[in-house]
């Protein structure tokens, strides 16, 4: 597993040539659970200053990028970055929370729990059946609410495809979430008629 990372040089560089010890570590220099993957260097413009090379990671966690501008210049400025290697999927888990749906109000309202931070969600997020999403609010990064309108008399399902966290990793779907909808209740008004007699003399 890993990833890919962009070098941008100030001045043309060329990998092939320029590093002393002909490794792409001698440019990039990575703390931790990783490696430079020599020969996965890929130049994206004309002029070399610009390439794309792979990292290797083996587990989770931390790992610190030292970039050299010029290897051969032991007086040249590293410049840093922490990247943050997450590999484990999103979890998310729906409860229905607050009132259910009535007979006089078919409303519900459903509350997404994340196991991690997780990207925004929109109205088109939650799949539904019988029911329509009508607003989504963002609580937290680990929590999201739905607002549903749900179909009368019928057993309206809710359930997440996916959920992307701040690593690009996407969750799988989620259990489908059954409301039930109850059916309107239909007011009869009787009226008593009443029935008079009429006497003729």
């Amino acid at each position: 597993q890993g990833f890919h990372v962009v070098l941008a040089f100030e001045t043309p560089f060329d990998l092939s040539s320029n590093c002393t010890d002909a490794q792409y570590s001698c440019v990039l220099r990575v703390d931790g659970d990783g490696t430079v993957q020599e020969g996965s260097a890929q130049q994206l413009d004309a002029n070399g200053a610009l390439y794309r090379v792979w990292i290797t990671a083996s587990n989770e966690g931390t790992m610190e990028l030292m970039l050299k501008e010029d290897p051969c210049d032991p007086n040249t400025r590293p410049h840093f970055i922490d990247v943050q290697v997450d590999w484990e999927l999103p979890r998310a888990t729906l409860l229905l929370t607050g009132p259910g749906p009535t007979t006089t109000n078919t409303s519900f309202q459903v509350d997404a729990f994340f196991s991690e931070p997780v990207l925004p969600l929109g109205v088109s997020s939650l799949f539904t059946k019988d029911a329509a999403v009508i607003r989504v609010q963002r609580l937290s990064p680990e929590h999201s609410r739905f607002q549903l309108e749900g179909s009368v008399a019928a057993d309206a399902q809710v359930w997440l495809p996916s959920c992307t966290d701040y690593a690009g990793n996407r969750g799988n779907k989620t259990d489908e979430l059954e409301v039930k909808v109850p059916s309107k209740v239909l007011k009869v008004v009787t009226g008593a008629i009443q029935w008079g007699s009429i006497a003729t003399i």
